[in-house]
């Protein structure tokens, strides 16, 4: 992500919930991504995701926050 390099970086949050790795930070970087492109119903889904691996992970709970 902070190459800028959005579409490379989606790709791989995207191999990273599929193996169920990080899921939290995984989902909460992809509801960045969805975010800056304008899909907030997407980013609103992608955090809660994060929060449902991880409810205590302060990150998303911010952006999740923000939208509202």
């Amino acid at each position: 992500m902070h190459l800028k390099d959005f579409a490379v970086a989606r790709v791989n949050y995207e191999a990273m919930v599929a193996l169920n790795y990080d899921l939290a930070p995984a989902h909460f970087n992809l509801g960045l991504l969805a975010a800056a492109r304008g899909d907030l119903e997407e980013a609103r889904r992608r955090y809660g995701l994060a929060l449902a691996a991880d409810p205590a992970f302060v990150p998303a709970k911010q952006a999740l926050a923000k939208l509202k």
